[in-house]
């Protein structure tokens, strides 16, 4: 059963000392929340939603943000359930040097080309469908009694980066740093360490 955002947000309040959501007001808490579990869901790939469509004859090129506009980022794209080749969009050229006048009965693979657009190639002849499959935006979480949509053992990397926000609201740069550094380790990243770093050792020349 998926964890609810009042119980998260009570984890996180408890942890800087303000259950009674006195230094911030609790739904501006629970928006940083809701904005955290984005982040982490962003950086792990972890809620990944599906959709298919009808490929229209000879064409390549869709609006991605119309097909998927909740999408994060792609993951793939299905033919008659078996993964197409992913090729970024500015090798597609070297594959094929007249690949936007190539046509076939099959696609063979995609490309994205920045966050708006998506090459099926080739172009087929007749209509097919395809499935896409990507990393979905999360939910707001706009009141406590709606679910997290992130598994439970990514929600302490979301209650990390929630204290973290807040701490820096409050300009709070020590706890920051420390939760910043669990964070990072959560994720394996090291960019959230080294701003802790540099808030709480400036520069000394």
């Amino acid at each position: 059963m998926a964890e609810l955002a009042g119980n998260l947000l009570n984890t996180v309040l408890a942890r800087v000392r303000d259950l009674e959501s006195l230094a911030t007001p609790r739904d501006t808490a629970r928006s940083l929340l809701s904005t955290s579990q984005r982040f982490v869901n962003a950086a792990t790939d972890q809620v990944i939603a599906t959709v298919s469509f009808a490929t229209e004859p000879q064409r390549q090129i869709y609006p991605l943000t119309a097909l998927v506009p909740v999408c994060l980022r792609m993951q793939s794209v299905r033919y008659l359930g078996v993964d197409l080749d992913m090729l970024p969009y500015r090798q597609l050229a070297h594959y094929d040097r007249q690949w936007f006048r190539r046509v076939a009965t099959v696609p063979l693979l995609w490309s994205p080309i920045g966050r708006d657009l998506l090459v099926i190639h080739p172009a087929t002849a007749a209509s097919l469908t395809v499935t896409l499959v990507y990393t979905t935006v999360t939910n707001d979480l706009v009141q406590d009694a709606t679910p997290t949509d992130l598994p439970d053992q990514s929600l302490d990397a979301v209650a990390d980066l929630t204290e973290m926000l807040l701490c820096v609201s409050r300009r709070e740069f020590g706890a920051f740093a420390a939760t910043a550094k669990r964070f990072a380790e959560r994720l394996a990243i090291n960019a959230v360490t080294d701003i802790a770093t540099a808030i709480t050792e400036p520069d000394n020349e």
